[in-house]
């Protein structure tokens, strides 16, 4: 080999060895040379109800970060952002170094409730649609003392009521329907579209197409482990008097079947005379057992399902019997507000009750009997343990020291702040519900504001919101006015505004959906303009809660 080929065929060689190490090819050499080239993940975005978040997507190297834009809507906040280990800075949300692919989810906060349908007029009647069929334009007309239930799927139940479609025009209804959540139609399910319907009540225990209770108000229900609704008593119609009377039985609905069956209770109005309820044996569950026939009462159900009455009854749906727990089996008792195990709410109506999470039952105020015998509207808080079987007196008055007021007016303090001397006034007919957090809520009803005094001894519609906080025992005012006869500020269908705020309104319902949602509607009280009150059938979206706080009314 030459000189001058010896120098070539070495020149090649040596270029050949760089090309192969600035390519990365050949052996381990290969492999460091791949891992310093850049790497991309792609980071996605998601937003819920109330905003955006942008960009959508983003393709980020390895070890960098990127920058999402929060927007909300009008009338939202945003709510938490989560997600790829990030923290948020004003609308700004800044995602953790990027070593994988991720996403980032954004929720709002409604800023205020949501007037979701129905009329901001009083008295409108119901648009009723064809039977079992949604529509856009159906809606319950207005009314007062309806019965409420949410089931399995989460869809909003509604019955009966005392209607009132004009100054003149009222009367008891036994209509049934069901708002569907997701969709925002009401569908009339069952019942009659008009005024005053006797039941029929069919074979007991057997259900039936053509069974439904008769027209109502201010009956009492709940829901089964098995997602069945209940109803009992009320102030109605029965199978065939052509007047009404307080009742005393008891219904079972299936929405799987949409049948009703009469499950116990008698099938005619009771006797003002002679009408008793029998009460057997304390603690004993019996056949015979039967509370007597009333209205405006209230229930609780406990974690096995079973359902309570408030003076004091359980019902076991699984053998069908009626138990007399505690309390006088007299009417008009006093209350007992000292000595231990001798604790007992007085002889009352019109009461709002709740659960806790702990299962415990708690019952506030009503229009009743204090401790000296002085009948009028009460403030009183009440928990009753199903565990040990015993009532505690939580807060409010045993008795209001005045000589013109039947009642206590409210001690508000600051809005939004607890305090020890905090306590909502005397009321009945009120609504009330329970946070995720185990806080309870009181809105509405009628009775006593922060101004009233013996010179000024008014009652009337309230529209303040309360939350009471067992774990501190302390009221706090949140929300609404501290004086009667607020009017309502409904801005926008289906808008949700801090400015929003159901008018002041007594015998409304109320729901709490399967994703803690707190529903209004309707009851007695005036909406956008001042006068003397009137049926309303407005619905309302109030709040959502979670482990960590609220959103909506009484929220900010």
């Amino acid at each position: 080999m030459s000189d001058s080929t010896r120098v070539a065929a070495v020149g090649c060689a040596m270029f050949a060895m760089l090309a192969a190490t600035a390519c990365g090819g050949g052996g381990s050499g290969g492999s460091a040379g791949n891992s310093t080239l850049p790497q991309t993940f792609s980071v996605s975005a998601t937003s819920g109800t109330g905003g955006g978040i942008s960009p959508s997507t983003a393709t980020v190297s390895t070890g960098n970060t990127t920058i999402f834009t929060i927007t909300p809507l009008t009338g939202y906040g945003i709510g938490a952002v989560t997600g790829c280990g990030g923290t948020l800075s004003g609308n700004a949300y800044t995602t953790g170094p990027i070593n994988g692919s991720c996403t980032v989810s954004a929720n709002f906060s409604a800023l205020g409730p949501i007037w979701e349908s129905g009329s901001d007029i009083r008295d409108q009647a119901g648009v009723y649609g064809a039977q079992g069929q949604p529509a856009a334009s159906n809606v319950p007309g207005a009314r007062l003392g309806a019965v409420t239930w949410t089931d399995a799927k989460g869809n909003l139940w509604l019955f009966g009521g005392n209607a009132s479609n004009s100054p003149v025009v009222v009367g008891y209804l036994n209509d049934l329907w069901k708002y569907n959540v997701a969709t925002g139609q009401w569908t009339w399910m069952s019942g009659s579209n008009t005024m005053k319907a006797n039941g029929v009540y069919g074979t007991l225990g057997q259900p039936a197409a053509a069974n439904v209770p008769g027209a109502r108000q201010a009956a009492v229900g709940w829901t089964d482990a098995s997602g069945n609704l209940w109803l009992f008593g009320g102030d109605g119609y029965d199978a065939t008097n052509a007047g009404y009377g307080t009742l005393g039985d008891l219904w079972e609905y299936t929405p799987s079947t949409g049948e009703w069956t009469w499950q116990g209770g008698p099938n005619t109005e009771a006797d003002p005379v002679n009408t008793q309820g029998v009460y057997g044996t304390r603690d004993q569950p019996a056949a015979t057992n039967q509370p007597g026939p009333r209205t405006s009462a209230v229930a609780w159900t406990d974690a096995s399902g079973n359902f309570w009455l408030n003076d004091l009854w359980k019902y076991s749906p699984s053998t069908g019997q009626w138990t007399w727990i505690s309390g006088c089996d007299l009417s008009g008792c006093v209350d007992s507000y000292g000595g231990v195990g001798q604790l007992s709410p007085g002889a009352r109506d019109s009461c709002v009750a709740w659960t806790d999470t702990s299962g415990n039952f708690w019952l506030f105020g009503g229009s009743g009997i204090d401790k000296i015998q002085n009948t009028g509207i009460l403030n009183d808080l009440w928990k009753y343990s199903p565990s040990t079987g015993e009532w505690t007196w939580e807060s409010g008055f045993q008795v209001c020291d005045s000589k013109n007021l039947t009642g206590c007016p409210g001690v508000y303090g600051t809005r939004g702040q607890p305090a020890a001397t905090n306590v909502p006034g005397s009321r009945y007919s009120a609504i009330a519900w329970t946070d995720a957090r185990g806080n309870l809520w009181l809105f509405g009803g009628n009775g006593y504001d922060s101004t009233a005094t013996d010179q000024n001894a008014f009652q009337g519609w309230l529209n303040d919101l309360w939350k009471y906080d067992p774990s501190t025992g302390q009221w706090t005012w949140m929300g609404g006015s501290n004086i009667i006869g607020a009017l309502g500020t409904y801005g926008t269908l289906a808008q949700p505004a801090a400015t929003n705020v159901p008018g002041a309104r007594f015998d409304a319902a109320v729901w709490t959906d399967i994703n803690r949602n707190v529903w209004l509607f309707g009851g007695d009280g005036d909406s956008t303009t001042l006068g003397y009150g009137g049926g309303l059938n407005d619905l309302w979206w109030l709040q959502s809660s979670s482990s960590s706080g609220c959103s909506g009314f009484g929220c900010e």
